[in-house]
């Protein structure tokens, strides 16, 4: 049925799991009218995916829901090149995903939760030109967030959220001019370093118009 429908927008697929793999990626290949898909399962055969990527012009949205069969993104440049909102959940990688994402140079909203366990994460310099929303959630493992100079010039939105070992605010904050700033579930440690002039993480945040720490 769906290749026959080759005029499609809009696309939502469940229960997808690695028997599907070959019907995904053909599919994929003649539906060049998508503008936004999501994918939810287990397993979900994301090589198959991103190969059939390659016809897509359209797609400006792209949501991942469930586990999936590889451990690390692939190059960016596989990904649609026009997608401005990107939603990873539940993708439990094992390499962070920054340094295939930041590249993106037209994506404006990026949710990831779920998706990285690793302890360290890092934003260079010059990534995620269009960002303007960065929803952070749920790596219990993250210590470290780096965030180098000129990286999220335009982010105005950050959440950060379910990161119980984050010890403290990025230092790059302070360059970056966010509208606002929500923070919950995080540690204690690290609410009392961003508490109103303290000397820890206070002058990283101090220039936010509203912070919300839940």
């Amino acid at each position: 049925m769906l290749p026959k429908l080759t005029n499609l927008h809009k696309l939502n697929i469940s229960d997808v799991s690695g028997d599907y793999a070959n019907a995904l990626h053909s599919s994929l290949q003649i539906l060049l009218q998508l503008v936004s898909l999501t994918i939810q399962g287990s397993a979900i055969p994301f090589d198959s995916v991103i190969t059939a990527f390659s016809n897509q012009r359209c797609l400006k949205k792209f949501v991942l829901y469930g586990k999936l069969n590889c451990r690390q993104l692939p190059r960016n440049d596989l990904f649609p090149q026009q997608l401005e909102k990107l939603v990873f959940l539940y993708s439990e990688l094992e390499h962070e995903p920054m340094a295939t994402l930041e590249k993106m140079q037209h994506l404006k909203y990026l949710v990831l939760g779920d998706t990285y366990q690793g302890k360290k994460m890092i934003c260079s310099a010059t990534g995620f030109p269009q960002l303007l929303s960065l929803d952070f959630r749920g790596s219990d493992e993250l210590e470290e967030w780096m965030i180098e100079e000129n990286a999220m010039p335009y982010l105005r939105n950050l959440k950060i959220r379910k990161c119980p070992n984050l010890k403290m605010i990025p230092e790059g904050l302070k360059n970056v001019q966010l509208d606002k700033l929500v923070l919950e579930d995080v540690s204690e440690e690290l609410k009392t370093r961003i508490t109103e002039n303290t000397i820890e993480d206070w002058h990283k945040i101090q220039h936010v118009p509203k912070i919300s720490i839940k």
